[in-house]
């Protein structure tokens, strides 16, 4: 295998694309954002193929907050997002 040790890739696809990657023994961990039926499969097949996952049914908005951003700025923007 090449590459970087630890990789992030966002994927859309179909249920198909979902259920390779929930059985693929080399993802070690999915996160999902979506409906709540699509989460709650993602969540049971996941962990039972040993992954750990991360299953967000309904949600929305989502943002990652890091320590060297503008603050200010980052509220701002998740108020105006909420």
């Amino acid at each position: 295998m090449c590459g970087p040790d630890l990789v992030l890739q966002v994927v859309h696809g179909d249920k198909d694309m979902v259920n390779a990657i929930l059985g693929h023994p080399a993802i070690d961990a999915v996160s999902f954002i979506g409906s709540t039926p699509i989460a709650k499969h993602v969540y049971a097949t996941g962990t039972a193929n040993g992954k750990r996952v991360q299953a967000l049914g309904e949600a929305k908005n989502h943002a990652i907050v890091m320590p060297d951003c503008d603050l200010d700025k980052a509220v701002d923007a998740l108020t105006g997002a909420a």
